[in-house]
């Protein structure tokens, strides 16, 4: 029994090395990771501000190999958010990143992140 629970534990801690290793954009794409440039912040819409609309937008934007933003689709975001006009604002934010692409083995790849936008009045 002290003989299974040990190689129980030694098997999962070797699991967490491994998905730790494969976090890292690094170790991951054998190359350069994406890097930004550029990330324009996104308007408050006048609705947004009169009903005090705040927040966070999350994003999954797919930064293309070429240089340019691929899709960007909304992760999770509020409803007042959306009713307000702050989450059109993200995405459009989001398609005005600028960026260098990652690369592996010497060659430019797409990628997908996950990018916040962050609505709060002071």
């Amino acid at each position: 029994m002290f003989k299974f629970i040990w190689t129980l534990i030694v098997f999962l801690l070797l699991g967490f090395a491994v998905s730790a290793q494969t976090q890292n954009p690094q170790t991951a794409l054998n190359g350069k990771s994406l890097q930004l440039i550029d990330k324009p912040r996104a308007n408050y819409t006048e609705e947004a501000r009169q009903k005090k609309a705040h927040g966070t937008v999350s994003l999954r934007v797919t930064f293309l190999a070429s240089g340019g933003i691929g899709d960007v689709t909304v992760v999770k975001a509020k409803k007042k958010l959306q009713k307000t006009g702050l989450v059109a604002q993200a995405v459009e934010a989001a398609k005005k990143i600028k960026f260098i692409p990652a690369e592996r083995d010497g060659k430019s790849i797409s990628v997908a992140k996950i990018v916040q936008y962050n609505f709060n009045l002071y």
